[in-house]
């Protein structure tokens, strides 16, 4: 696999001024009242845009994957994506929680921007444009297969709803009729105008079925053939020294309430071999999306897009599921896959990307103009290989309402501002990818620590409530 640099030191350019072909946009200027009459693109998409199919899934880390060094999972279908395109190593969730990571991909905002800020009744802010909105202005046909998830806002308002499998879990069951969805839809499209497709897929989150079944277990295996099957506890498996309060309780909740205090080692491993076996069925189904565009009329005018939401702690620290700045929660896979527009076989381990990215990486293909402002970047010009001497610093990620992230191309900065007692992490990425060692609070690292503090601040100086 051709790989796109290790680590640089770059220029650094303010974040969030940055979008599509490098405009800069005002930080601080207001924007959508709460109405429902979104803004509108300017321009129209262009002849030769291509098609864009997004294909998601829901939990996939990306450290779950046999193309990323895994070795206890197959993935023959994710390794086709891999080798047919350009992967982002350093990719992460806008916010590691299902609903807020999916507006965040509809609108290309943070979550306390887009107003929604966990899994519940808040709603993505009216007249805020969503990707299937703006596109379809721009003159894309919109459509949209399996999970939506996007609080407040009815996916048929802005794409044309093919199938929506069997509700928000069950992936075991939704997601082939979604697959299959995407086969039919490519064997019958005749219309002129490019389309946008979004399919996404349920699975590996029936690990979160799989966990309620197994609340307050803590005996023998029940199949105790399974145990030579079992793979080891992940090398991070104790919790991390000094870590945030929001950590704390979610670990004290998730060990005592759900009772997961009576696990046992060989529990936790089945977890882990329970998660890989949910990835591979996955796989399968994504497999049938990736034969369907490749034997269909659009397999050489088609931008294919791969990610997941968030991914799943399956162990590590001690954490089940999602919904923090851990690696295995918060880093995420993200492919490009395009014939004669994206190089195959390519691992960017340079430059940080984000699910924020979408949205702006989207509309560069499409020749228009994003949403006003965008805290992503356009991604196409490193997808065609032109210089990128100035590229961001860091991509950000909120979690809860409180909890922040800021990762460079070798730290990852975390702290929660609504805890009664903040706590701050600081990890370096590159000497400790498990992130088992705190380096906050050690004397060598105040500069670097600083350093990060003063990102984030000047980046959420910038974002614009989306509650006013």
């Amino acid at each position: 696999m051709k790989e796109v640099g290790t680590r640089s030191r770059r220029q650094f350019l303010q974040y969030s001024a940055m979008f599509g072909g490098g405009t800069v946009l005002s930080l601080n200027s207001k924007v959508y009242a709460r109405s429902n009459q979104p803004v509108s693109p300017t321009g129209s998409a262009k002849p030769d845009s291509p098609n864009i199919l997004f294909l998601n899934v829901d939990e996939l880390a990306w450290q779950a994957i046999e193309g990323y060094g895994c070795e206890y999972v197959k993935t023959p279908n994710i390794n086709r994506l891999i080798k047919k395109g350009y992967s982002f190593s350093n990719s992460y969730s806008a916010d590691p929680t299902c609903c807020p990571a999916r507006t965040s991909w509809q609108t290309g905002r943070m979550s306390t921007e887009h107003g929604v800020v966990r899994n519940g009744n808040e709603g993505l802010v009216p007249g805020m444009p969503d990707m299937g909105q703006w596109l379809r202005k721009a003159g894309y046909r919109t459509y949209h297969t399996g999970k939506w998830h996007v609080t407040g806002r009815d996916v048929a308002e802005s794409y044309d709803v093919l199938c929506l499998g069997t509700g928000f879990l069950y992936g075991e069951n939704a997601d082939a009729p979604v697959a299959r969805t995407v086969d039919s839809f490519l064997a019958d499209y005749k219309h002129s105008e490019p389309f946008l497709l979004l399919c996404g897929l349920m699975n590996p989150h029936d690990i979160c079925l799989w966990i309620a079944q197994h609340f307050g277990y803590g005996g023998e295996l029940p199949y105790s053939w399974l145990k030579d099957e079992l793979p080891p506890l992940p090398a991070n498996f104790h919790p991390a020294a000094r870590e945030c309060e929001y950590i704390l309780e979610n670990r004290k909740y998730g060990m005592t309430v759900r009772r997961l205090d009576a696990w046992k080692d060989d529990t936790w491993r089945y977890y882990r071999w329970a998660y890989y076996r949910y990835v591979e069925m996955v796989d399968a189904y994504i497999g049938t999306v990736l034969d369907a565009l490749e034997t269909s009329p659009f397999a050489d005018n088609t931008l294919l897009v791969f990610s997941a939401d968030h991914g799943e702690m399956y162990g590590s620290h001690q954490l089940i599921t999602k919904g923090v700045f851990y690696d295995e929660s918060a880093r995420v896979p993200l492919i490009f896959c395009g014939t004669g527009r994206v190089p195959g076989n390519v691992m960017d381990k340079k430059h940080p990307a984000s699910g924020l990215d979408l949205l702006p990486t989207f509309c560069d293909y499409a020749g228009i103009a994003p949403p006003p402002h965008q805290r992503g970047c356009s991604l196409r010009p490193l997808l065609e290989g032109r210089p990128s001497n100035q590229w961001r610093e860091f991509v950000p990620a909120q979690c809860w309402k409180d909890g922040r992230m800021i990762r460079t191309d070798r730290y990852k900065y975390v702290m929660y501002k609504g805890a009664a007692n903040p706590t701050e992490q600081l990890f370096d990425m590159e000497d400790d990818p498990g992130e088992v060692r705190n380096l906050a609070y050690e004397p060598t690292y105040q500069n670097v620590l600083a350093r990060h503090r003063q990102l984030l601040s000047e980046f959420e100086a910038g974002l614009i409530n989306g509650s006013s």
